[in-house]
């Protein structure tokens, strides 16, 4: 019995002392990782900056130092270190000049990453959408390659490769990632969707001319993301929205987002749509009650007077809303015979007097 406790003892104090051993070898690893990673970026920005100095007295930059763009930054690690780099030296006067010069190796590099594991290609994607190359002409081979990151990717990865497209500033790009990814019905989210859309380069009016025309079939997050990023662009969809939601062939989320577009753009011949969507006490209500704060006819306060008796509180709250935007005021409350409805009409008096204005949601 001796002999075991012994043996627990001598293999306890081994394991205590290869986890040491491990712990430090790990942090002389890092040190001199850090070193080398070090050594190779100080190397790297003398290399860049003298190609930005032959730029600057009017010549190319040398076709070694491109050869060397094409060799080393194969390896992800050097790709990190080049990363860095650039962004040291993105405040110089020819940056981009210098970035235009090597769009060709850029280009090659990014058919490399192609067939890379997809933290790879995301971490390329982000390098591009850092510091896009300026070629003009060779946008569209750039955007091409970049669009075969997308089927059997990351989130992280489809997001960097839409960043990257949105800074090439292609809307044909644009639309063929999103087509592409509906069709592997590969889920993103709107909200990011649409951020990204804010960002594109290009021209954002005929990007939402095409999306429009082509997200009908898309899943209702595209379709979304795409309706929000013309109600930040465009005041030409009136009549396309208007027409959309009539047609009612368009999901629930879809339809509020085009409704919500009418609360910057108001349009008249919407509001039949609008009265019958409160008129029906559905869901669709609810945004339509915010819509019509910003008309003030007889027939729209007839209507939000009927959606204050809606047994839907938003309905309810928004229909206030509307109602006190609109310019009612106390004698309105006189009429109100409902117990419901006088409650929320008092409540958004007293909050537009406490505010000294009125804002609804």
């Amino acid at each position: 019995m001796k002999v075991y406790v012994n043996l627990l003892i001598y293999l306890y104090l081994f394991i205590c002392l290869s986890l040491l051993l491990f712990n430090f070898g790990y942090i002389v690893f890092s040190k001199y990782r850090i070193y080398i990673r070090n050594k190779k970026k100080k190397i790297w920005i003398e290399d860049i900056k003298k190609q930005i100095l032959l730029i600057e007295k009017g010549k190319n930059i040398k076709e070694d130092h491109k050869k060397q763009i094409q060799k080393k930054l194969k390896k992800i690690e050097n790709l990190i270190v080049y990363n860095s780099c650039l962004e040291e030296i993105i405040k110089e006067e020819n940056f981009k000049i210098y970035l235009s010069q090597i769009s060709a190796e850029i280009n090659s590099l990014a058919f490399y990453y192609s067939h890379r594991a997809p933290m790879e290609r995301a971490f390329f994607s982000y390098i591009i959408s850092e510091y896009c190359p300026i070629s003009e002409n060779k946008h569209n081979m750039l955007a091409s390659i970049l669009l075969t990151y997308l089927p059997n990717s990351t989130i992280y990865c489809r997001e960097n490769v839409l960043k990257a497209l949105y800074v090439l500033g292609n809307e044909s790009a644009i639309e063929q990632a999103y087509a592409v990814m509906n069709q592997d019905r590969i889920y993103h989210p709107s909200r990011l969707l649409s951020d990204g859309l804010a960002t594109f380069t290009g021209d954002k009016e005929a990007l939402a001319n095409r999306l429009w025309q082509a997200c009908y079939n898309w899943e209702e997050n595209y379709q979304v993301a795409v309706i929000q990023m013309i109600s930040l662009s465009s005041s030409n969809f009136q009549d396309k929205f208007a027409k959309a939601l009539e047609s009612g062939k368009w999901g629930e989320e879809a339809c509020f987002a085009m409704m919500r577009y009418f609360n910057k753009y108001p349009y008249e011949y919407l509001l039949p749509f609008l009265h019958s969507c409160v008129e029906k006490n559905d869901n669709l209500a609810i945004v339509a009650t915010t819509v019509l704060a910003h008309h003030k006819d007889e027939e729209t306060s007839r209507i939000l007077i009927k959606g204050l008796h809606s047994r839907n509180w938003y309905i309810r709250r928004n229909s206030a809303s509307a109602l006190v935007a609109s310019g009612h005021n106390q004698t309105l409350l006189e009429k109100l015979s409902d117990r419901y409805a006088r409650e929320i009409y008092t409540y958004m008096l007293e909050e537009q007097n406490a505010k000294g204005g009125f804002k609804y949601a």
